[in-house]
């Protein structure tokens, strides 16, 4: 397996040899590697925030339900232990 080919796996398939034909073939190979490894940093930031918000509105939810069930064991205590 050649360094090209392991290159190619990390960042998808993409055609070098178009890149390799340009007159400025290190910028554009450059800019190509730049704007993959930005792209991949930002989609896994945006990954992490999302997971980040649903995970806090399940501990909210689970909160909230706890509450509720707390209260309700309570107040059932309560008038069954009064007889009402």
């Amino acid at each position: 397996m050649s360094v090209k080919q392991c290159f190619l796996g990390l960042l998808g398939d993409f055609d070098f040899d178009l890149y390799m034909q340009t007159t400025f073939q290190y910028v554009s190979v450059s800019l190509l590697v730049i704007y993959v490894v930005v792209v991949t940093i930002l989609l896994l930031n945006l990954l992490i925030a999302m997971m980040s918000d649903t995970y806090q509105n399940v501990v909210e939810g689970a909160t909230q339900i706890w509450f509720v069930t707390f209260l309700i064991v309570c107040f059932s205590d309560l008038f069954f232990s009064t007889g009402i």
